[in-house]
């Protein structure tokens, strides 16, 4: 066995034993993530992790939302992504949080106050062009507006009380992107609320969120649905936009919005206020993927209205009269609408603003169960809009099930269309499968239908610290997502460099549970093969090793199955013993150490740290006063001690109560009587909180006051036997 020494190192370190890789970053400016990827890269790609979920950023400056300025923890179950060049030395990237509900956030009322949800989100994280590493990172919504248009002061005022649901893909679209005058006329950051009217009051909404201001608007002209993703389409003049929309259900139709610009606000500026939409009908009278499993098919877009004012608060609309996802449904296929079979992402051809590229994830009951990557081309020449739909790629009819269950698309300038895999369908994924990867990012060719895998995603990259795969042998529950193409952004031809997330379904514990931030995840970057990232990173193999020792900056050190001995240095420090009997050690800095498995020794050494046991006996070390503070709000945590188990060692420290090296004595939950060496305990019952404590205190001089204090998370009491003293 070996140790990795790193107290000379010039930078922070990620030491993964159990991984055997030790990985530093060496670049001046801005950090990243001390996660292993959750992508492994295949065919020449390369991946290096940005940012996982459970990680906090330090000194933000709130740009867009204040109340994120200092210190900002993303959310979890990161999804759709835009990105945009913020200025000459800085990529701006915003990402979607799919959940329904996890720790609030605050948004401004617009006069000043805040109004509180705990519902989706969107996030930025600025990144810096020469290194690619986070700068900066905050909520990226200011304000809302709601589906009235009025600037949201209450919870109230949207569909459920948490806000948001389920923000899903994206899509960035700049000003003037088709040519001058036409397109929007700001840039926009286009998502949608992916959830029904079965599980949801009326149905999700598509947001646009002007991604200069941070303000969010709702654009209730979409109509309802469980809505995936949103593509600009050219419609050839500056006086009209149109966006292509796709509703994940089972059987959905394709839709199409086009609006008029005129003068007012941000919606009527982005022609969102005064639109139409539109399904797509096969013209030769096709209904399903039975019917249309290859080939190509004219069609024409039929108008169905989104509002009937006459039916206000009826059953199956809303109080304005909007139709309901599921009305909205029906009317479609009273339309004769084509109806596919759920519709995932969608995106634009980069080098051709009429066409679109959309995925179908399928369903165990149709044809398509495997799903179809289709390609459309908009014609807005005739009275109504047409549009001509190919089949570029049916897993259903593929032998070889190169691509399964499609989710995610990304139609890059270089020609090819890149894919992530969204398992939906049992046999398809794992063990006995045609293909048994695991979810995957595949490069598609849209001509000749060749695809080529990028990444897949790797299961033994559980991160972040602390945090754990709760189902390791499950084959597809995990998916990446919110592939974009960012390679000019950083002065790169196209298809060089993208930007993608992953979603770990299964990771939910550590801090992730105690942040309440929903699911695991990764922001990460991948690079083309012969492409070097510009994130500066230095890999170091530490196969075999059970010792490890960190720098001077603040390290994560994760150990492996041995009996290992990590120790942090001077930073703040993040350690996880993982199996085995382990010594860990902070040293200087407030540090977070996690025993995990096995009967571990932990010292917290100087600093405000958080200590963690884990299962098994575990001994809590405190050999020095200067490990120790006086004041509360200074002193280690140990979070999960349980009495008759844990031990608290203090057999090191001085009780002064003569010659020599004296222990304490033990007086339990008594007050002190001003004589010196004593060590007592006192409880702090917050009810209805879980900041229970218990604090242990030590009086050396005999002056009735406590010299040092312990916390001990929770209530309960101790008794001698859970000292070393």
């Amino acid at each position: 066995m070996g140790k990795a020494n790193f107290s000379n190192s010039a930078w922070a370190v990620n030491v993964n034993l159990a991984a055997g890789i030790a990985t530093t970053f060496t670049g001046s400016v801005g950090v990243l993530s001390t996660a292993a990827p959750m992508l492994l890269p295949e065919n020449g790609y390369s991946v290096v992790s940005l940012f996982t979920v459970g990680e906090a950023l330090a000194a933000t400056t709130g740009a867009l939302n204040p109340f994120t300025a200092g210190t900002y923890v993303p959310a979890g179950t990161p999804d759709g992504i835009g990105a945009f060049r913020l200025d000459a030395d800085t990529v701006r990237v915003l990402v979607n949080h799919e959940l329904t509900s996890a720790a609030p956030f605050q948004i401004s009322n617009g006069a000043g106050a805040a109004v509180t949800l705990d519902g989706a989100r969107i996030s930025y994280f600025d990144l810096d062009r020469a290194t690619m590493a986070v700068v900066d990172a905050g909520l990226a919504i200011r304000t809302i507006h709601d589906r009235d248009g009025a600037l949201v002061t209450s919870p109230a005022q949207l569909d459920t009380a948490s806000g948001l649901t389920r923000l899903c893909s994206a899509t960035l679209v700049e000003a003037a992107s088709f040519g001058p005058g036409r397109g929007l006329a700001d840039r926009v950051f286009l998502t949608g609320e992916e959830t029904n009217d079965s599980g949801h009051p009326h149905g999700g909404s598509v947001w646009a969120l002007d991604a200069d201001t941070g303000d969010l608007w709702a654009v209730p002209e979409m109509g309802r649905g469980k809505w995936e993703n949103v593509a600009a389409i050219d419609t050839g003049d500056t006086s009209r936009v149109a966006f292509l929309l796709t509703d994940d259900s089972s059987g959905s139709a394709l839709y199409l919005y086009v609006g008029a610009k005129q003068a007012g606000d941000f919606l009527d500026r982005n022609g969102l206020r005064d639109g139409a939409l539109y399904v797509w009908t096969s013209d030769t009278g096709d209904l399903s993927p039975s019917d249309f499993p290859s080939g190509t098919r004219e069609g024409t877009f039929v108008a169905v209205a989104v509002r009937d004012v006459g039916h206000a608060g009826d059953p199956g609309y809303d109080g304005n009269g909007y139709l309901n996802a599921s009305t909205l449904a029906a009317a479609a296929d009273a339309a004769g609408a084509f109806s596919f079979r759920r519709p995932e992402d969608i995106d634009s051809n980069p080098l051709e603003g009429n066409e679109a590229v959309f995925a179908t994830t399928g369903i165990a009951s149709s044809s398509d169960h495997a799903g179809t990557i289709y390609k459309i081309a908009v014609d807005f020449g005739g009275t109504e809009p047409a549009g001509e739909i190919s089949i570029v790629y049916n897993a259903n009819a593929d032998p070889a099930q190169r691509i399964r269950n499609p989710d995610n698309v990304d139609w890059s300038a270089d020609g090819y269309v890149y894919i992530q895999e969204g398992p939906a369908l049992a046999g398809l994924f794992g063990t006995g499968a045609v293909n048994p990867h695991e979810a995957s990012i595949l490069r598609l060719d849209p001509d000749t239908a060749a695809v080529l895998r990028v990444a897949a995603i790797d299961r033994n990259a559980a991160g972040p610290f602390g945090a754990s795969d709760g189902s390791p042998g499950a084959v597809g529950a995990w998916e990446s997502s919110g592939i974009v193409d960012v390679s000019t952004l950083f002065g790169r031809p196209a298809g060089s460099l993208f930007l993608a997330d992953i979603q770990a379904h299964t990771v939910g514990d550590g801090p992730i549970a105690a942040g309440d931030l929903g699911r695991g995840g990764q922001l990460v970057l991948i690079a083309a093969p012969g492409v070097t990232p510009p994130t500066q990173v230095v890999q170091r193999d530490v196969a075999g090793f059970d010792k490890a020792v960190g720098s001077r900056f603040a390290d994560t050190l994760i150990g492996n199955a041995a009996a290992n001995k990590l120790v942090g240095g001077k930073g703040g420090d993040s350690i996880d013993g993982g199996a085995g009997d382990d010594l860990l050690r902070g040293g200087k800095g407030s540090d977070v150490i996690l025993g995990r498995d096995g009967r571990d020794r932990i010292v917290g050494e100087a600093g405000a740290d958080a200590l963690t046991g884990g299962a098994d006996k575990d001994t809590f070390v405190f050999a020095r006063m200067s490990d120790l503070a006086r004041k509360v709000a200074r002193t280690d945590l140990v979070t999960d001690f349980e009495a008759g188990l844990d031990k608290i060692h203090l057999g090191k420290l001085d009780a002064r109560t003569g010659d020599g090296n004296q222990a304490f004595r033990w007086i339990g939950d008594k007050p002190f009587h001003d004589r010196p060496g004593e060590l007592r305990y006192k409880t702090r019952d917050k009810p209805g909180t879980d900041d229970d404590l218990r604090v242990v205190e030590g009086d050396r001089n005999g002056d009735g006051r406590a010299d040092f204090r312990i916390k001990l998370a929770g209530l309960g009491d101790l008794h001698a036997a859970d000292f070393v003293l």
